[in-house]
């Protein structure tokens, strides 16, 4: 995400993924440029009346190389600031002195943003607005992480293990890391430790809310009700199923839930709860 030229970019994502983390990760990315300059605002230094004046200011004040402005999720931000940053990037030409904003969706912006009319949000895009959507670990990522915490064996059938009692969800991968500290690397003590956790219903419950699925949710009710059955279902299908809602409130909802790492699509088209989140939402 930072190469060499100016950009916006609308990241989607949740705590279980990671997005508090995206600031600081940002930091650690290598980028193409030589210096890189980072400012994450706060509610302290921006309002929704002052935002101008502080983008204005922080692209007059720019380094040579690339300034990295980031909006975090705790800031309630609108269309108007994704407009206005669109437009102040259109007016940069230097190949030296670049600009970089981000803005951070959690589950809610995410929402709120999905249920803007597709044709207003196609036209951000050709602005320049790309989207970039936080996803839970790979293998590869999993092997590179449990390398830098030296935690043996590190091998195949390891990582499956890990993979089934997390899902690859940052936050949980987390939690087993910290439990892996306190028993001397016992990953497998580690990994029940954090089974026990999650099957506590309200530790449970506050995990389903940091990935974006709110108990009593009209997203989660739906995803329940597509989980009982357990097969991938077509658009058609999940439209005739749900009879609590219309059917363009679920078109946003599935695009939201596969926004958030909460549904995934099949090779043939067809949508399905992922995996883990399928056997969380099931149990009593």
């Amino acid at each position: 995400m930072l190469y060499r030229e100016h950009g916006l970019r609308l990241i989607f994502g949740s705590q279980a993924l990671g997005l508090d983390d995206v600031p600081e990760c940002l930091k650690q990315v290598k980028s193409e440029v030589t210096r890189t300059y980072f400012k994450k605002l706060t509610p302290r230094t921006v309002t929704q009346s002052n935002f101008e004046s502080v983008l204005d200011d922080f692209i007059k004040n720019k380094e040579e190389g690339l300034n990295v402005l980031t909006v975090p999720s705790n800031i309630p931000f609108s269309e108007q600031w994704i407009e206005n940053s669109l437009s102040k990037l259109s007016r940069l030409k230097s190949k030296r002195t670049l600009v970089r904003i981000n803005f951070l969706f959690e589950p809610n912006s995410t929402l709120s943003w999905l249920k803007v009319p597709e044709v207003h949000r196609a036209e951000f895009s050709r602005s320049g607005a790309q989207p970039v959507y936080l996803k839970c670990w790979s293998e590869t990522t999993l092997q590179r992480w449990l390398d830098d915490l030296e935690i043996p064996p590190n091998s195949h059938e390891q990582r499956q293990q890990i993979f089934q009692e997390t899902g690859g969800w940052p936050s949980l991968l987390y939690m087993f890391a910290s439990f892996c500290l306190k028993d001397h690397f016992n990953w497998e003590q580690a990994l029940e430790k954090l089974n026990n956790t999650i099957n506590s219903e309200s530790e449970r419950e506050q995990f389903l809310l940091s990935a974006g699925l709110a108990k009593g949710s009209a997203v989660r009710k739906m995803l329940h009700t597509c989980a009982d059955i357990g097969d991938p279902l077509s658009l058609e299908d999940v439209i005739t199923l749900i009879d609590f809602t219309s059917a363009d409130e679920i078109k946003t909802y599935i695009e939201y839930g596969k926004a958030l790492g909460l549904i995934k699509q099949t090779e043939d088209d067809k949508l399905k709860v992922t995996t883990f989140i399928e056997r969380l939402i099931q149990l009593k």
